[in-house]
């Protein structure tokens, strides 16, 4: 996205958060300030992990969403587990809420015209950040055998 962005291209889509959010996904993204990697995040939570069973915080730390606010790991972990479309609903909420934070970063940037320091600094963030473990949700299933379908 922040290379579209730096080529200037201003309109996308939610595929990514989508895809996110029915992997079971929690994600956190922040541009930070751009001076240093300290200040810039980013991480995909994977709610379907056991880990989450007993983790009564939210999906991410300083999150001022619907979600984040009022939910715990633990609560949609259980959702995921019984397959209820609230998990889903939740999840939607606050990918969608973080991808909305990380646009109006990256308009802030833009007009402060630091953006190519906080892309610097973000894409180092990103390119160390360890990758979920390949998930065995249903709906994970069914994208896997069509992306293997696509490659056959």
């Amino acid at each position: 996205m922040l290379e579209a962005v730096q080529a200037g291209i201003d309109m996308f889509d939610a595929t990514f958060i989508m895809w996110t959010t029915e992997m079971g996904h929690a994600l956190q993204m922040t541009l930070g300030d751009g001076t240093s990697t300290a200040t810039a995040a980013y991480s995909v939570i994977d709610l379907w992990s056991v880990d989450g069973r007993k983790d009564f915080t939210p999906f991410v730390a300083n999150c001022q969403c619907f979600a984040c606010t009022r939910h715990t790991r633990a609560y949609c972990h259980h959702l995921l587990q019984t397959h209820e479309m609230l998990a889903h609903v939740l999840l939607m909420c606050h990918n969608a809420y973080q991808y909305e934070q990380f646009f109006a970063q990256i308009r802030a940037h833009l007009d402060a015209n630091t953006f190519a320091d906080a892309c610097t600094a973000f894409m180092a963030v990103y390119q160390n950040a360890p990758k979920p473990a390949s998930t065995t949700t249903p709906k994970a299933q069914v994208r896997q055998r069509f992306e293997a379908s696509l490659n056959a």
